[in-house]
């Protein structure tokens, strides 16, 4: 009995490979011609895989979206190499994106937030506390350098809070506050700042410059709150007088 050439096992007939391995034989050079004519015929492969991706579109996406979901670990490695491997190409092409379709690119920027806003912000956090002082150097190098920005932010800030502050403000009750966060970064040692609850400036709504709006919080809450108006159960249970309203800064707990 003779065997096959391939994978050893007992055949007859004239073939030298059995049934299996002749298929896969096969298929293999196939494959391999295919790879060959797309090498010498670039511009013909994509305009067939564009006739075959309008045809089929629905059911590509979907088998795409369904491997996907059964393989998300080897779905994101793949896509880290990729874009490891492209990093140049796929930076200059969002570079063109921003320039020349600035409408399109905020629209998937923000989805893409929208859709990875808890990732993206945990990983903002952990670049921030492993690159602390080497941003802190930066931003003063660049203040220093840009005194104009300063002082325009500056001037922006304080047309806000005049414009925002109304009339019945009571001024020493405002006063109170920023005594409060005195007291407490020299108490603590950690830096504490004046919040508005509700932002002076923000596309959702706009806040006032009065005592009721205000609360005193650790510094690096209040930069990273930035201008986000907090839902209803973020508030605090108290908003109107520093003698109540402070965070723990040594432990990070909210107010009671």
């Amino acid at each position: 009995m003779r065997t096959c050439r391939d994978c050893g096992i007992e055949i007859s007939g004239r073939s030298p490979r059995c049934d299996a391995c002749r298929t896969a034989r096969r298929r293999q050079q196939e494959y391999e011609a295919n790879v060959r004519y797309c090498a010498r015929h670039p511009e013909r492969k994509k305009a067939s895989f564009k006739k075959f991706y309008d045809a089929n579109a629905d059911a590509m996406r979907a088998r795409r979206r369904d491997y996907g979901a059964a393989n998300k670990e080897k779905e994101a490695l793949a896509a880290a190499r990729r874009r490891a491997e492209n990093l140049d190409e796929i930076l200059e092409r969002e570079h063109l994106l921003r320039l020349e379709q600035p409408d399109r690119f905020k629209k998937y920027r923000r989805t893409h937030y929208e859709k990875h806003r808890e990732k993206i912000l945990e990983r903002g956090q952990k670049y921030k506390a492993a690159n602390y002082e080497r941003l802190l150097a930066y931003a003063a190098d660049y203040w220093r350098d840009h005194p104009e920005l300063n002082r325009a932010h500056a001037a922006k800030r304080r047309a806000a809070e005049k414009r925002a502050m109304p009339i019945w403000a009571d001024f020493d009750k405002m006063l109170a506050f920023y005594k409060e966060a005195v007291r407490l970064t020299r108490e603590t040692g950690i830096p504490h700042h004046v919040d508005h609850i509700y932002p002076l400036q923000s596309k959702t709504v706009c806040g006032l410059h009065c005592h009721t709006n205000l609360q005193v919080v650790p510094a690096t809450v209040n930069l990273r709150k930035k201008n986000r108006v907090p839902e209803l159960d973020e508030l605090p249970r108290c908003c109107a007088w520093p003698s109540i309203v402070h965070f723990e800064a040594s432990r990070g707990i909210m107010p009671c």
